[in-house]
This record gives structure tokens, sequence and C-alpha cells, in this order.
């Protein structure tokens, strides 16, 4: 990223940031105050852009497009395999089943040679 007389060259920043964090960093740095309900997910990244030892966010929740979760927060990285329903279509009722079947989870340490 380049931001002259902010952003030093070269720098940079192990912080955990989404892209969805670019809309409250928007909203700050264009002094937009967003409701209480809006972008609710959304950590402002400024100061870490500023600041890159300050974390912009404690966790962050990530879905794969086949509904597989994972969890990160520090170094650490839950990561769980979503339940599979039969069937191409299933029913709303056997979607709702499927949230609360067993998964396949894996706990990771994150490292600076895995990160």
């Amino acid at each position: 990223m380049r931001w002259p007389k902010v952003i030093e060259p070269g720098s940079t920043c192990d912080q955990l940031v989404s892209l969805c964090d670019l809309y409250a960093t928007l909203g700050e740095y264009l002094g937009v105050e967003l409701a209480s309900d809006e972008a609710v997910d959304s950590y402002s990244m400024l100061a870490t852009l500023k600041f890159p030892s300050l974390p912009t966010r404690p966790s962050l929740v990530h879905q794969s497009i086949d509904g597989s979760l994972s969890l990160r927060r520090g170094l650490g990285s839950l990561r769980c395999a979503r339940a599979v329903v039969d069937g191409p279509s299933p029913s709303q009722e056997a979607r709702m089943k499927s949230i609360f079947l067993p998964c396949n989870c894996t706990i990771w340490k994150m490292t600076s040679e895995n990160k």
C-alpha cells in the first residue's frame, strides 16, 4: 500500500485485517459516522495503517464457498468443515439440522513460518 508521508515505503504489518474493514476505515478517514447497525463486522484499520504495531481487530471469522468456517484469533486458527447434507438442494429443516451436527475441526497454531 502506498500512502506518502504516512506509510513508510517497504514497511510491513502483521495485524489481522479483513476486506470488510475497508468500510469502517474509509468512514473514519472521510469523517463519516456509521450508524450502529451499519457494517457491524467492520473495524477501522486507519490507526493500524499509521502505526503497524496497533491491532485492528481481536478475531476474524472466514467462510469459504462450501460453508466451512474458520476463526482466527491472534496466532491461533480454528477451522471447522461444514456438515454435509445429502441431496442437491436440502430443505430448510435439513440445513438447520446440519448446523448442529458434529464438524471436522482442526486447531492451528500460527507461526512466522506458516502465516
